[in-house]
This record gives C-alpha cells, sequence and structure tokens, in this order.
C-alpha cells in the first residue's frame, strides 16, 4: 500500500508518526505542505474537504493518506498505521496542542481491544506527549489499567448518569488522578433533580464538598436555563458552576 503523509516543518506530532511507520517498516511519501508539497496538498485538500478538519487554528497535522482513506490528527493516524480499524471509537480528532494531546475515548471503543488502546497510549507516551483522556464511566476496567499505567496527565470525565455501578465505579476511580475534571452535558431531558444525584454522589465519593463540578450546556441541542440545575447541584457540591463558551456563569 502507498502512504502519503502532509506535515508541517518543525511538527513534533509529524515526526512522531514518520517515526512508528518507520519501526513498521511501512515506506511512505511525505509532502511538506509549506515547501515543495503545498501546491500538491491545496489540490488535495481541495478535492477532500469534507474528510479533512479545518478549525479556528486551522489544519491539524499530520494528515496521513492511502488508497483505503484519509486519517488526521496523531491519535489516529497512528491507531491506523498500528492496529487498522480496531481503535475506531477510541480515538478521535484531538483539539489542544504542543505536547498536550486529546482525543482518547475510554468509553468510546470495543472493549475487546483495550490491550491494543493502552499500547497505543504507551506509544504517544513515550514519545514524550501529555495525555488527556475521557471517560463517561464505560469500561472501568480499562479506566483502572490506565490509572494503574498512569498514562493520564489529565482525566475528563462525563457523568451523565450517576446510578449505573460502572459509572460509579469509574468515579471512584477518577478521584485518585493527579489530575481530574467531572462535567455534565446537561440536555432538555436531563432534570435537575438527576444533576443534583450526579452532584450527590460525586460528594459521597470525593468525601468533598468543595469538588469542582460544572455543567455545560448541550452544543447539539436547545438547552433550558441551567440556573435551576446549578442550585440542585450546590446542594451537594458548593463549588458547581456553569460553564459557558466566554467561561464561568
Amino acid at each position: 500500500m502507498s502512504y502519503t503523509i502532509y506535515s508541517l516543518p518543525g511538527c513534533t506530532r509529524c515526526k512522531i508518526l514518520k517515526q512508528c511507520m518507520s519501526e513498521q517498516g511501512l515506506a511512505y511519501t511525505e509532502k511538506d505542505t509549506q515547501a515543495d508539497g503545498k501546491e500538491e496538498f491545496q489540490k488535495f485538500y481541495s478535492q477532500n474537504r469534507k474528510s479533512i478538519f479545518r478549525g479556528s487554528v486551522g489544519i491539524e497535522f499530520p494528515i496521513l493518506a492511502s488508497s483505503e482513506g484519509i486519517w488526521q490528527g496523531l491519535p489516529k493516524t497512528l491507531a491506523q498505521i498500528l492496529f487498522g480499524n480496531k481503535l475506531n471509537g477510541f480515538v478521535s480528532l484531538g483539539t489542544l496542542h504542543k505536547e498536550w494531546v486529546d482525543g482518547l475515548h475510554i468509553s468510546g471503543g470495543e472493549p475487546a481491544y483495550a490491550d491494543e488502546f493502552l499500547q497505543l497510549l504507551h506509544y504517544i507516551k513515550d514519545n514524550n506527549m501529555q495525555l488527556q483522556i475521557d471517560t463517561d464511566g464505560r469500561h472501568p476496567e480499562i479506566l483502572h489499567r490506565v490509572f494503574v499505567d498512569n498514562l493520564a496527565s489529565v482525566l475528563i470525565f462525563n457523568a451523565q448518569d450517576a446510578s449505573s455501578p460502572d459509572v460509579q465505579k469509574s468515579l471512584e476511580l477518577a478521584v485518585k488522578f493527579p489530575v481530574y475534571k467531572i462535567h455534565t452535558i446537561v440536555s432538555p431531558s436531563i432534570t435537575p433533580a438527576e444533576v443534583g444525584n450526579i452532584a450527590r454522589m460525586i460528594g459521597e465519593i470525593t468525601g468533598n464538598i468543595k469538588t469542582p463540578y460544572f455543567l455545560f450546556a448541550d452544543p447539539q441541542g436547545e438547552t433550558p436555563n441551567l440556573l435551576s440545575h446549578r442550585s440542585a447541584a450546590r446542594k451537594h457540591l458548593v463549588l458547581a458552576d456553569i460553564v459557558t463558551e466566554t467561561g464561568t456563569g
């Protein structure tokens, strides 16, 4: 199979991908998008706009292309090279930069491929990158392995339902991480009472009513005023607050 890597000068993530491909014995052609590969990339991007994400800070590199598909960002390109499609759901295009890598989702993938997911995390961290990993509480057994192996520099916990035994196990693990952040995305179907119950569970597990807890409006739908949800949460976690696009509410 023929691979092409579209890269930027001085791109650490691009270097890591190229190193991985060399280790796997995979040949590739590199196109420097700021030099001799600029025109070719512009043509490639024009033909594949729907497959390449451009955010507020531009296009995330590296981009890996072959006859079988296009993959963007360090987690997705490494996952594809090392394990093919096995880690679909575990990885996505991240938003963090410099030495930080996100787009790593404990709850999103097939648990049968947990070993492969852990191998990917180790590979990224062994290349001097800091990992921000997220979970919604499913697959606590994978979260436990991430904790034991000290893989997450930051753990993001999206707490949507505190009644599940798996979520409760994961919450107990989450508060053991050196840095963790717990939030709930509030959709129209989530009531203040449900948010209050999640906050109560967090408070009981942490034993600290000052555990930070944040409420986000659902970006995918119309969300009601969150003041009543915050009031319900503050009965159990006094620092609970609403997070908006510009900061806390």
